[in-house]
């Protein structure tokens, strides 16, 4: 008689992720919980607002904004999101809103809102209802035993970010759950499921845009029908609501012209995140280094990191690292970025956590990035001694410039990888093209265009245009020889 044997598991096979992230989170928590109580509170500010009377005024900016069109008071928000914001608006008595409105900002209503006790029901009912969503969201797509899955939670729910978001009240909470829910059943063995999958997927888009780049986990799998579904999805929540509520088609403009506001310029001067273009400017502040040149040199930097990121969430093999990378530009490409979009880097986090069964450098290193950016770091300013939030945020913002860049380029040889596999060429081939095609985007953004570095300099009798033509017709011509010398090389070896 034969008896079966399970082959044991040997230490080899061991991984430590949960290790790392739980121990790095938790020696953290524990610090700014101690500090907390040892300074009164004090400490909290290293991690919330700086100004008190900012507390919650996302909700409030947003809600009392749809008294009226909030497109013609420099809303951004989709239409979608504001009129949920309308909805809850209507529990609010017409007395009250005639007090309360004095200013025609949408960004900027007075804090004193705050002192009437009826808006205050809308708010505590978006509250109850956004964290219980997120709350059975975290505990239906976390995997593992019970405790570790509790553990995950309260992490989550103390974690930098989400206390920064949650302090805010933005809206960014509606997507985060949504964008869970999405990654958890978008591959469900159920029809309905997958549906709601990409349901959610199409609301989140609505409330916030940016999510629909979590089209690219579906576009790696060539689901080109679920990503038209989202589309549609997205487009069936976005376009009757500004008909209907917000004065239709040129509500769309105005749209369009609040988000101009948020240029590269205007982006500098927020917040204290630094998206893909500020990390590379904000180490030359007091230099002597043109501020235009710095800020040309950082779009160049911001448009070939995006440009890399972009490949690597479609074509990294492992999900988390795809997930990851659209974090990675749902951060860093915009011209202003804020602490809870951070927020985000749960899902990959989690995805790790629960489907990652290699030992791999990269692994170890992504998730020690990841998790830098949701640490409760509390470190006061070396130059005034105070809890603020530069420090936190400057550490939280290179982990992410790096943790892009080393995705990128395991996303990139992946990439390549593919590619050889489906062309039947050789790897080094692919590698040369994606070289080739970097070398051409730089190209265009560093010489072409008003905010290239080349348009700094001036050639006499020569137009700018001109002079950017003949520079990048060169540079191209250069690209032409260097990819015909290696053609005749790579064919060489194989004769």
């Amino acid at each position: 008689m034969k008896t079966s044997v399970t082959p044991l598991r040997s230490d080899r096979d061991k991984t430590y992720y949960k290790t790392v992230f739980y121990f790095i989170s938790g020696v953290f928590a524990a610090s700014f919980f101690i500090l907390l109580l040892t300074t009164g509170g004090y400490a909290a500010r290293g991690i919330l607002f700086a100004s008190r009377e900012q507390t919650f005024m996302d909700f409030f900016n947003s809600l009392l904004s749809t008294s009226k069109n909030p497109y013609e008071n420099y809303s951004f928000y989709p239409p979608f999101a504001m009129l949920c914001y309308k909805l809850l608006l209507y529990m609010v008595p017409g007395k009250v809103l005639d007090r309360v409105i004095v200013s025609r900002s949408a960004t900027s209503f007075s804090p004193d809102a705050k002192l009437f006790q009826q808006l205050y029901f809308p708010f505590i009912l978006y509250s109850l209802l956004t964290v219980i969503l997120l709350f059975f969201a975290l505990k239906s797509a976390k995997s593992g035993k019970t405790a570790e899955r509790v553990a995950f939670i309260f992490l989550a729910f103390t974690s930098a970010p989400m206390l920064f978001m949650l302090e805010r009240a933005n809206n960014i909470i509606i997507p985060l759950f949504l964008l869970i829910y999405f990654v958890k059943q978008k591959d469900s063995e159920r029809r309905l499921n997958r549906e709601l999958a990409l349901a959610a997927l199409g609301v989140a888009a609505a409330f916030k845009i940016y999510p629909i780049l979590f089209c690219a986990l579906l576009l790696h799998e060539k689901r080109i029908k679920d990503i038209l579904k989202v589309a549609a999805y997205f487009l069936v929540l976005s376009i009757p609501p500004i008909f209907i509520f917000f004065g239709g088609i040129g509500s769309f403009r105005m749209i369009v012209e609040n988000l101009a506001i948020y240029g590269d310029k205007h982006g500098l001067a927020i917040g204290s995140q630094l998206n893909f273009a500020k990390t590379v400017i904000f180490p030359f502040t007091y230099s002597t280094v043109s501020s235009d040149l710095l800020l040309r040199i950082g779009q160049a930097f911001k448009v070939t990191v995006t440009l890399f990121a972009s490949v690597g969430a479609v074509f990294a093999r492992k999900e988390w690292q795809r997930a990851a990378l659209v974090c990675c530009i749902i951060y860093g490409y915009p011209a202003a970025c804020s602490t809870y979009l951070l927020t985000f880097f749960l899902i990959p986090i989690m995805l790790l956590l629960d489907t990652e069964k290699e030992n791999s450098p990269v692994s170890y290193a992504s998730l020690v990035l990841m998790t830098l950016t949701q640490i409760l770091l509390v470190v006061p300013n070396p130059l005034t001694g105070a809890f603020t939030r530069d420090v936190p945020t400057k550490v939280t913002s290179y982990a992410i410039i790096l943790l892009t860049v080393l995705l990128s380029a395991k996303g990139c040889l992946d990439a390549a990888d593919a590619a050889a596999q489906h062309l039947k060429v050789r790897k080094s081939v692919c590698i040369f093209a994606e070289i080739l095609l970097t070398a051409g985007v730089l190209a265009v953004v560093l010489l072409l265009g008003r905010s290239s570095v080349f348009g700094l300099v001036k050639i006499p009798g020569l137009s700018g245009l001109l002079v950017n033509l003949i520079f990048c017709g060169g540079l191209l011509l250069a690209l032409v020889i260097l990819a015909a010398i290696r053609y005749t090389v790579v064919r060489r070896k194989k004769l």
